[in-house]
């Protein structure tokens, strides 16, 4: 009998969440296997020899590598082969070049901001703030950003402001202090001109 590919052995690539293929990739053991069937087709038997590894370990390693769309089980008669998957490993590294291709023209930090800006503005209101130290930066910026330059904002307001947003406002205030965003005497604050730390 003729190789062949069933669909049914086949996963959908398209359905399977890239999360779930850089888990599969994270195993160092699995990254062997991975690097076996790059210069051939193997069963079962072969890599467990090849690669020293018990039988239900080697089956539950090929198995979230086939649930991952990272490798495809090939029939050969009775017996079945591993292969690579080219659709699924071509995702994880379209995925890589995007990231290089953001990181290099500076598209990655303006991503980030937005996807924290994001997640923090979805909440329920009064927000809680980020755990992440960058990210409070990144929040308390955003707020500093509302104010208008060089206008004065009685404290009373923008206190109500930040208290009806936040849940730690006055950790949010502090911050956008220290960080040089905003400047006052106590009764009224001004975003200042010169935005600290560049945010």
């Amino acid at each position: 009998m003729g190789t062949s590919i069933r669909p049914d052995e086949r996963l959908q690539v398209q359905e399977i969440p890239l999360e779930q293929r850089l888990r599969a990739l994270a195993h160092p053991m699995r990254q062997q296997i991975l690097e076996r069937l790059a210069s051939c087709n193997a069963n079962a038997g072969d890599l467990q020899e090849e690669l020293e590894l018990g039988g239900p370990s080697l089956s539950q390693h090929l198995r979230q590598l086939h649930a991952a769309g990272l490798i495809h089980r090939i029939s050969r008669g009775p017996h079945k082969d591993y292969g690579l998957s080219a659709e699924g490993l071509r995702e994880v590294l379209d995925w890589l070049e995007e990231l290089l291709e953001l990181r290099l023209d500076g598209r990655a930090e303006e991503r980030f901001r937005k996807r924290v800006l994001s997640e923090f503005l979805a909440q329920d209101k009064p927000r809680a703030l980020p755990r992440h130290s960058l990210k409070r930066e990144l929040v308390a910026a955003h707020f500093a950003g509302e104010m208008k330059q060089g206008e004065f904002y009685a404290a009373a307001d923008v206190e109500a402001g930040l208290r009806e947003a936040c849940r730690d406002w006055k950790d949010l205030l502090a911050l956008m202090r220290d960080l040089g965003l905003i400047e006052g005497n106590g009764q009224y604050w001004r975003r200042k001109t010169e935005t600290g730390r560049g945010l």
